[in-house]
This record gives C-alpha cells, structure tokens and sequence, in this order.
C-alpha cells in the first residue's frame, strides 16, 4: 500500500557539469586567435601634380599659335603701304570682278579735306583727260577703267575717246562713274573714279592709255624735250650718256622704250646737267606740248623731262 502511494519524483542532476564536444585544449587555442582583418591595398598619395606629357605638349602649341594670331592681326592694324602697285593692294591688276566693288577709285577721297587739297592743283576747266590705271570687267555692267582725272570733269552720258599705245582712238560712251564706292553723276579733276565704258571689251583698253574729250590729245612718237640728268648724290648716274642712249620713259602709267638723239653741238650729257635733246619712242603716246616725264634706266629713275615740241 505504502508503495503504491510512492509519487514519481524526476532522476535531475543539478550538479552535473554540461560536457562539451569541443576539446578544452582547442578552445583555448581559438580564444588566442586575434580577428582576422580584410587586407586593402591602399596607394600612397603623391605630393606632387603628374600632368599627361601630350596634354602639355598640345597647351603649348595652342598657346603659341594664339600668341602668333594675335601677332598678326596687331601688325596687319599697324602696318601701312605706300607702294602704287603693291599686289596686296588690288592695284595695277586686272579682275573679272561680280559687283560693283573696286579698291582702288577712293583713295583720294577719305575726307574733305584731301578733297580740296587735291582738286586745287587740277585744271577744272580743261578739257577732260584721264590717265587709265586698271581695266575691269563687271557683271552686269561692262568694262569699268579706273583713274585720276588730270583735268576738266566728266559726266554719265558723255562721249570720251581712247588714245595712246598704238590703238586707233576710239569713242565710246560713259555709263556711269564711281567714286568712294558710289555712284555719282559728275566727276572732277583731282577724283579718283571708275568710269563705265559702253560698247568696248576689256581687250580692247590697257593701262597707259588715256581717256579724253574727242580729238583734244593725241599720240605721237618722236617729240623735242628738254631733260635734267639728276646729280650722282641724289641717285643719278655716276657716269655721262652719250648719242643714241636707250632707255625708258615714264609717262604718266605706263612705261615706254626710246631712244635720245643728241644735236651736232652736244657730245655727252653729265649728271647734273640739262640739255635739249629729241626723243623717239617704240610706241605712240598720248601727248602734248608741257607734258612731263621720267628717264629710268634699269627699274631706277636718273632725270626728268618736259616736251617742248611735237615732231610726229
């Protein structure tokens, strides 16, 4: 009886130690074991400012070509020519040219002030005379020369005549004249113009020849003269010229070969002296009696001339 009323009391064992499956030896080990940390491979930094060798080479070579640019366009600014036929001036060429735009007709005409110094030594009242510097040719408008007026005025519609350099002289008409980049109906001695010519090609007209009123100037070929050979000091000759000398003559625009043929009397001619001589030239010129001209041998100008007769 006193067994069966036993109670069931649980086998617990309070005091028993938990055993581990890890070895005591090696958990003492792995408690030494310092924290492994991830390895990072960090550059060093340099103190120093590396540039690319080709980023430098290019700055350099864009700063000296600015640096030249700028060169140019200062001096450009700067620089001024005082050479009739410089080639950078559009002077002495001939052009087939698409508007009505030239260089060369306004350069006595910047300002009223050149305007009146220059008219006042042309003859106003003459009878028109035009010494042709350049020929073009516009589209739309025909052949256009280019020039200073010597003397009298032209106006649109007026009939001129084409003289000189062995061309028969030839009347045309004038359509119309330009001058400091605008078209105008009159011109004076002293303006520097572009006159259009009606019904003449371009072949037909040259530099040298002369533009004036009908059968006022005509061309000739031997003429007297009285002439001044310039000093040695003022870049003469450094020697006499004799009978028969050959050399070039300048009138007006152009250049032209002859020949000095002495009188019985005269055996040379020193630098310095003056002399009346005859003059034959290679080709007809438009001349007149008081007109002058220069003596240049070999590109260099020795001594002046003014005509005194007319021969042939």
């Amino acid at each position: 009886m006193n067994q069966n009323n036993n109670q069931y009391t649980p086998n617990i064992q309070t005091n028993t130690p938990v055993q581990s499956n890890i070895p005591e030896n090696q958990n003492m080990v792995q408690n030494n074991v310092p924290t492994p940390q991830p390895s990072i491979n960090t550059p060093k930094k340099s103190s120093k400012l590396e540039i690319n060798p080709i980023i430098l080479v290019i700055i350099i070579i864009v700063g000296l070509l600015i640096g030249l640019g700028a060169g140019y366009l200062i001096g450009n600014k700067t620089k001024k020519c005082d050479i009739q036929e410089c080639p950078k001036c559009d002077n002495n060429r001939d052009v087939t040219a698409d508007t009505n735009e030239y260089n060369n007709t306004d350069d006595s005409n910047n300002s009223d002030e050149s305007n009146n110094t220059v008219n006042t030594e042309y003859d106003k009242e003459g009878s028109f005379l035009l010494s042709i510097e350049d020929v073009f040719t516009i589209t739309g408008s025909g052949t256009v020369v280019t020039g200073k007026i010597e003397r009298g005025s032209i106006k649109v519609n007026d009939t001129v005549e084409i003289v000189g350099l062995g061309a028969t002289p030839k009347t045309v008409v004038v359509t119309g004249i330009e001058a400091s980049r605008k078209q105008i109906d009159k011109a004076e001695a002293g303006d520097n113009v572009g006159i259009n010519l009606s019904g003449i090609a371009k072949e037909e007209v040259q530099r040298g020849q002369v533009l004036s009123a009908p059968n006022t100037i005509q061309a000739h070929t031997q003429f007297e003269a009285k002439i001044h050979l310039l000093e040695t000091e003022n870049d003469g000759r450094k020697t006499s010229i004799f009978d028969n000398f050959i050399c070039q003559f300048y009138f007006r625009t152009t250049d032209i070969t002859g020949t000095m043929k002495f009188p019985s009397s005269l055996y040379q001619i020193k630098p310095g002296e003056d002399a009346e001589i005859t003059i034959t030239l290679e080709q007809n010129v438009a001349l007149e009696e008081g007109t002058e001209f220069s003596i240049r041998e070999g590109g260099k100008t020795i001594g002046t001339g003014t005509v005194t007769k007319i021969l042939k």
